[in-house]
């Protein structure tokens, strides 16, 4: 019961949740991070391609991850919302069942097939 509900929470969140509010302030944060890190990569190695190679993926992965943590900082109360509204449905839904009712799978069916 209790895995159907964190379940049903759990796609609720990742299925519907749409594109959040204005990210420009955090995003042009992470973008000003990325620019200095590549400029300290260019200036560090500048004869040595491999290395500045590298050093520019740090970089690539650092915007994506900062990217993706103010993304989620926005969304994150229309998420805890979504969430409480999805416990809500499921309470009321399972509130009339009982708790530990078997399943008799055997009445339902006249042949007894699945």
């Amino acid at each position: 019961m209790k895995i159907l509900l964190s379940l049903a929470v759990f796609i609720n969140m990742i299925l519907m949740a749409p594109v959040m509010a204005d990210q420009h302030t955090a995003t042009a944060q992470c973008a000003q991070k990325y620019q200095s890190c590549q400029q300290q990569c260019n200036s560090k190695y500048t004869d040595d391609g491999t290395s500045k190679a590298g050093c520019l993926a740090k970089c690539s992965a650092g915007y994506a991850a900062c990217d993706a943590a103010a993304a989620y900082e926005k969304a994150k109360p229309w998420l805890d919302q979504q969430t409480e509204k999805a416990k809500k449905f499921w309470d009321e839904l399972m509130k009339d069942s009982p708790e530990n009712a078997p399943i008799n799978p055997e009445k339902n069916s006249k042949d007894k097939s699945i």
